[in-house]
């Protein structure tokens, strides 16, 4: 049998059926590989070997595809093979390869489970007869169609799941856990290969963009094969970023240098890599920025919106982010690569909490994103602090419940700003 051309084949049907997916599949080198290849793919993957590699690469393992061919015959391997690529697929449209959490195994089973809700099962060859193969919400009594984040957390304590971690089950993982290991008939895929694309940020943004560039052909011919309608809404969401309000990259650099003098780890040693300029950050001139998000009741959905957004942009500026939610306490921190779409909180508002966490933290600077509607803070903190706040009820600094710091005022539409005077 002619693997390479199976494979091809295969594409192509995938291609036909599928227009979105037929776009980003087109988009992929194939690289074939045995299971004398170091690279640890047993099954297919996704990423890269190499953080030389621009590219993010489809690999296949011919001896899998020739096994399962001497034993379950054409037509079988043909239909479980189309479910394969859809479910790789799918990997890199959830953003799966660039999710980093402490818990690499209940990750991995977890993004297993978020795929496999649209896969078809009974496509997918088991080892044996009446096996099923794959891993699934349903393996767990949990529902299919939920985020990977969602999934990490039900995991934690599933019953189910603990006794599979005990048993020699064993899903493949990446950053060398589990490296080599097999799970016989559970393991659809690898993720050995993701650790370089998270790593690298511009083989994430190609990525982004080829899954970007498939929506907008869909959208233009109306074609989109059989995605299903929520999928291809929550797809389309995704991918919208609108305009920001605040240039991140000017005024980032305006509020290092006025804050520079007093609080910022600076050197004279060398320049700046990023600005140019004498004196430089320290760590490799990275700034080390927290997020605060007020997650309080009186922060309505079209402003937490307006502040991911810009959030967004906050990123592209290279700053190393972590993001703290709070209302009348942290209620999470985590970093911007990990948000799921969901906050939490909504209870009352008291922004001292957080002031206090990062200014004992040492961060470089934090950014504030918040309505203001909090009791006046008497505690003054040695910290630079950037106010992005959403609310016509302040025309003045002085009227602030915390008057440190430089304060901008989004408009309503987030489609502008302005500085507040003193």
């Amino acid at each position: 049998m002619d693997i390479e051309k199976f494979v091809t084949n295969t594409k192509i049907d995938l291609i036909r059926k599928n227009v979105f997916f037929g776009h980003i599949i087109s988009q992929l080198p194939i690289i074939y590989v045995d299971n004398k290849d170091s690279r640890g793919v047993n099954t297919l993957a996704v990423g890269k070997t190499d953080k030389e590699e621009i590219q993010t690469k489809l690999y296949v393992n011919k001896d899998y595809l020739v096994g399962l061919y001497e034993k379950f015959g054409f037509d079988k391997l043909s239909n479980h093979l189309l479910e394969v690529l859809k479910h790789e697929i799918y990997h890199l449209i959830f953003k799966h390869l660039t999710i980093d959490l402490p818990d690499k195994q209940r990750l991995n089973i977890a993004c297993e489970c978020s795929v496999n809700s649209y896969i078809d099962r009974e496509k997918l060859i088991g080892e044996g007869k009446g096996e099923k193969t794959g891993v699934f919400a349903e393996d767990f009594g949990l529902e299919s169609k939920l985020g990977v984040h969602e999934y990490y957390r039900r995991l934690e304590n599933n019953k189910k799941y603990k006794e599979m971690c005990n048993s020699v089950f064993v899903i493949m993982v990446g950053e060398g856990e589990g490296k080599g290991e097999k799970t016989g008939n559970k393991e659809i895929d690898s993720h050995e290969l993701w650790k370089i694309v998270k790593d690298d940020p511009i083989a994430e943004e190609m990525l982004k963009d080829i899954i970007r560039q498939a929506v907008q052909t869909c959208k233009k011919t109306g074609k989109w094969g059989d995605v299903p309608s929520d999928l291809k809404e929550e797809i389309e969401s995704s991918l919208e970023h609108h305009k920001r309000a605040i240039p991140w990259q000017i005024i980032l650099k305006q509020f290092i240098a006025s804050s520079s003098e007093n609080v910022l780890d600076y050197t004279i040693k060398k320049r700046s890599k990023r600005y140019g300029t004498r004196p430089g950050l320290k760590k490799e001139d990275v700034l080390n920025l927290a997020i605060g998000i007020d997650t309080s009741g009186s922060v309505n959905n079209e402003m937490l919106e307006l502040f991911f957004n810009e959030l967004y942009w906050v990123d592209k500026t290279g700053a190393d982010i972590t993001i703290f939610e709070a209302d009348t306490k942290i209620q999470r921190e985590y970093s911007f690569r990990e948000w799921d779409g969901s906050v939490s909180g909504r209870g009352g508002t008291d922004l001292e909490p957080l002031l206090k966490e990062v200014s004992d933290r040492k961060f470089d600077a934090l950014i504030y994103f918040t309505d203001m509607e909090a009791p006046k803070i008497k505690e003054r903190y040695n910290l630079p602090i950037m106010w992005v706040i959403n609310n016509s009820y302040y025309k003045r600094i002085n009227e602030m419940p915390y008057q440190e710091g430089i304060f901008l005022k989004l408009s309503d539409k987030g489609d502008s700003f302005e500085q507040i005077p003193f």
